[in-house]
C-alpha cells in the first residue's frame, strides 16, 4: 500500500469520525435561478422577503439572513 493510498484512507477515517461526532447545525442551499425578473433578482429586500415567507411556510426556524449586493448587478442572499 503506497503513501497516497494510506493518506486517502486517513482522510476518509477523519471525515467519518467528524461526521459521526459533529452533527450539522443547519442547512445551506445553493439555488441557481433562470428566466426570472432581473429586477427581482437584483432586489435584496424582495429576495429576503421571499425567503422568509418560504421558511415560515415550511415550518423552519430562521436564524439569520445575510445578503451581499454586487456591482453593477447581482445579489447573494
Amino acid at each position: 500500500m503506497g503513501w497516497n493510498c494510506l493518506f486517502q484512507c486517513l482522510i476518509i477515517q477523519l471525515i467519518l469520525f467528524f461526521s459521526f461526532f459533529m452533527k450539522p447545525q443547519g442547512t445551506q442551499l445553493a439555488i441557481e435561478l433562470s428566466q426570472c425578473s432581473k429586477k427581482l433578482l437584483n432586489d435584496t429586500s424582495a429576495l429576503k422577503r421571499v425567503l422568509r415567507e418560504g421558511i415560515k411556510k415550511c415550518g423552519l426556524t430562521l436564524v439569520k439572513i445575510t445578503a451581499h449586493k454586487f456591482s453593477p448587478v447581482g445579489v447573494t442572499v
